[in-house]
C-alpha cells in the first residue's frame, strides 16, 4: 500500500497503521478485492494523498508448469538462455510465442551482465500468462 492509506493530517502515523492491521485482518473474505480496505482506511476523509493498495493471492503450482535453471555467469548466457527458452516452449506447444520470449531473455540477461554482476536463474512459469524471469547476482 502507499503511505496515502494511511497518512492524515490529524493522527499519528504509527496509530493509523494500527487501525489499518485491525481493519484488514476485520474483512470478511474477498473484501481486500473489491476496495473494502481502500473505501475503510483509517484516513477516510481526512486523507490527503492518493491510495493505493495491491492485493496478492497465492496458488500451488501444477507440475510442469515452472521451469529454473542456473545460467553461466560470463557471455555464453544469454545464448544458454535462448536455447532453453526455446527448447521448454517447444515442448509445451508454445513455438509461437519463441520470437519474442527470446528478445525478451537476451535483453533481460544482457542488464544482469551489465548492470548486476551475472544472470543468476531463469524461470519460466506457464500459466494464464509466460513469466520469463531472470534474475541477476
Amino acid at each position: 500500500y502507499t503511505d496515502g492509506l494511511i497518512k492524515s493530517r490529524e493522527h499519528d502515523v504509527d496509530a493509523q497503521l494500527d487501525r489499518l492491521r485491525t481493519a484488514a485482518l476485520s474483512l470478511p473474505p474477498g473484501s481486500l478485492e473489491k476496495g473494502g480496505l481502500v473505501e475503510g482506511a483509517p484516513a477516510g476523509a481526512a486523507r490527503f494523498d492518493e491510495a493505493v493498495l495491491l492485493v496478492t493471492t497465492s496458488a500451488a503450482l501444477p507440475a510442469g508448469d515452472l521451469r529454473v535453471w542456473e545460467l553461466p555467469q560470463d557471455g555464453r548466457a544469454a545464448s544458454a538462455a535462448r536455447g532453453l527458452v526455446t527448447a521448454q516452449l517447444a515442448a509445451w506447444g508454445l513455438e509461437e510465442l519463441t520470437d519474442v520470449s527470446e528478445l525478451v531473455v537476451s535483453e533481460l540477461v544482457g542488464n544482469a551482465l551489465r548492470y548486476g554482476n551475472g544472470p543468476g536463474e531463469l524461470r519460466l512459469l506457464r500459466g494464464e500468462r509466460l513469466v520469463v524471469e531472470v534474475s541477476d547476482t
